[in-house]
């Protein structure tokens, strides 16, 4: 069970960075845009262990998909790096509202 969620763990983040990058060069990203897949990994970093966090945490690029990596950072007990990271993303979202 726990190869099998890492396996989906690494597709879904694969499919996300690949979906990132074709949004972010047509000027269309913004941390408020969720796909099915991204909902996925969301979920599945949530619910799941056995993936090696650090591998993930390199993988993720430094200026978007805060929540994932906020999951994973409170996944190896860094809480207030995790909680940094969602008050950046709310600081994000009013500045969009504001």
């Amino acid at each position: 069970m726990v190869i099998y969620s890492c396996l989906k763990v690494q597709l879904y983040l694969s499919e996300v960075l690949d979906w990132h990058k074709i949004l972010k060069e047509e000027g269309n990203w913004t941390e408020k845009t969720y796909s099915p897949t991204r909902k996925k990994l969301i979920t599945t970093l949530e619910n799941n262990s056995g993936y090696n966090t650090d591998i993930l945490l390199k993988r993720l690029p430094q200026d978007a998909l805060f929540e994932e990596r906020a999951i994973l950072y409170g996944k190896i007990n860094q809480h207030l790096r995790a909680l940094s990271l969602y008050v950046h993303k709310v600081l994000l979202l009013c500045n969009i509202v504001f």
